[in-house]
């Protein structure tokens, strides 16, 4: 078994361990399979000298964009983690495509959300919440028709954090599931979302429902939606 993560701000660079928790290196011969369409040798400098920063806020965007940038340079390796193997690893690696952002990282983490295993689908939608790329919604949307309520509920979150119209209407029919969680969770989307035409779904479920965490829920969507526009 192969698990990898990021060494962090004291020592950056990806570390690779086998299956003893050895240390082992891979800056071999087979660093990558292609070279980068740029250097990044001069922006990985700048950030280094940058995590000496007298500012902590500085430090902290410093550390955060080096490992994007040590990322990218390594990210075939990552592709290839994200494809197979053990489950935790690929979950890590998952978890670093969302940072990538490129078309690359977008494609496979749009492909794993038709992956067998549940725990990789919803590590895959946890990811594209970092950057909510625009040709992921509607693979995403697919996902709300996911056997497992722990896929559906995640697709929810993250579809809410999309600005598309069509969010709401693809939330809206979960308010009414007969999952109980899965309707709290609706409704929360819908007040993350904001889009004012849930407003009467949301009084609905305030002044009828039995549950009073859903009922609750609802009430807190309530005060986060938009307001109505004004007729004039």
């Amino acid at each position: 078994m192969t698990l990898f993560t990021f060494r962090g701000v004291k020592s950056h660079g990806w570390t690779f361990y086998d299956s003893t928790n050895n240390q082992t290196d891979h800056t071999s011969n087979t660093e990558a399979r292609r070279e980068p369409i740029m250097s990044l040798e001069d922006r990985k400098k700048a950030l280094v000298q940058a995590l000496k920063d007298p500012e902590e806020i500085v430090r902290g965007s410093a550390s955060r964009a080096l490992d994007r940038v040590e990322g990218l340079a390594r990210i075939d390796r990552i592709l290839d983690a994200a494809s197979g193997g053990d489950t935790q690893n690929r979950i890590r690696a998952i978890h670093f495509l969302g940072y990538l952002n490129t078309n690359e990282s977008v494609g496979k983490a749009i492909s794993l959300l038709q992956d067998a295993d549940p725990d990789i689908r919803v590590a895959t939608i946890k990811s594209l919440q970092v950057n909510l790329p625009e040709r992921g919604f509607i693979p995403l949307a697919t996902c709300l028709d996911d056997p497992d309520t722990s896929v559906v509920q995640i697709a929810l979150e993250t579809i809410s954090y999309y600005k598309d119209t069509k969010a709401t209407d693809l939330i809206l029919p979960f308010l009414a599931s007969n999952d109980t969680d899965v309707a709290i969770v609706a409704a929360e989307a819908l007040g993350r979302n904001g889009d004012p035409k849930a407003e009467a779904a949301l009084i609905n479920v305030l002044t009828q429902t039995t549950d009073p965490f859903l009922r609750a829920r609802a009430a807190d969507a309530l005060g986060n939606l938009h307001p109505l526009p004004v007729e004039e």
